[in-house]
Formats: C-alpha cells, structure tokens, sequence
C-alpha cells in the first residue's frame, strides 16, 4: 500500500512539473512575440510610480519607445537630454529608449497600451483633458489604487466615467 501511494505522489509531480515546463514555454513564447510586437507605450504621469513603471517597460521591450506625459517642461527637458528625473527617482538613470513629453497626443499617437499613473485626486481633469485623443481601441491599464474622494469613485469607475 505504501509503494502504491509512493508510486502516486510521484506520478503527480512528474505531471506538475511537466505542466509546468509547458506553461513556461507558453509564457515564453508570449512573451517573445509581444517583445516583437510592442513598438510604442503611453504612461501617463512621471513621479515616482510612473518613472519606475515607464522604467520597467523600456527594460522590458528594449526596441519599444516608452512615452512618458509630464507637466513640467524642465522635468521634461532633463528626462529627455539627462535620462533623468530630477524631481523623482533623481539617483536613477532612465533607459535610453524613454521619451518624455508635455504633449499627450505625441504620446498616444500609434501607442499600442497606456499605463495610466497618475493619482486617483488628479486622475478626473487629467483624463478630462485627454479624452478625445485616447483611442478607444488601446487598453488603458491603471496602476493608481485608492478612491477618488467626494464620489468614492474606485481608480476603474473614474477611468471608464472620465473616458467613456
């Protein structure tokens, strides 16, 4: 009886690990093509999280540009000439392949997704603001949590209340 239930668990991890060598190809090929596919990125918001979130995917899709929207044009300047924040993250060299700009429709020209990180109090007239130009076509991932307040409103009801 022991040897059957040996013979069992043994069985089953075999099969855990098998599957789990098919899902990490699957993911790696996922992740390969989208490596290809990627070509350009919107991250609205450079402070702290959205310097880091738009670091992050230049990492990650080193062929793609990353577009950063920012409010300052001396934050803007220095992004672009220094590959530096200097008011967030300053010790922090930016990829090469980041661009900020003061011009959200440079930005979401020919973007594929936007990564919206911008906080949840300023969320309403900035997204107000860039209505129009957001494609309804490319998905707008939020990375901003809390709740607006005066409504209540969670980060995903401001987003689809701000752009339809």
């Amino acid at each position: 009886e022991n040897g059957a239930y040996r013979r069992a668990v043994n069985k089953s991890w075999r099969r855990l690990i098998l599957w789990s060598r098919v899902k990490q190809g699957e993911t790696e090929r996922v992740n390969d093509r989208l490596e290809e596919e990627i070509t350009k990125v919107c991250v609205f918001g450079a402070g702290s999280f959205g310097t880091a979130i738009a670091t992050v995917l230049a990492k990650k899709y080193g062929q793609a540009k990353v577009y950063v929207v920012v409010r300052n044009e001396e934050q803007c300047e220095s992004m672009n000439a220094k590959h530096r924040n200097p008011r967030y993250l300053t010790d922090y060299v930016l990829p090469g392949n980041v661009v900020a700009t003061l011009d959200p429709r440079e930005a979401l020209e020919g973007c594929q997704y936007v990564v919206h990180a911008i906080p949840v109090q300023a969320s309403t007239g900035f997204l107000e603001k860039v209505k129009g130009l957001v494609p309804k076509s490319v998905p707008v991932i939020s990375v901003s949590k809390g709740l607006e307040v005066g409504t209540g409103l969670t980060m995903h009801q401001v987003l689809q209340r701000a752009l339809g």
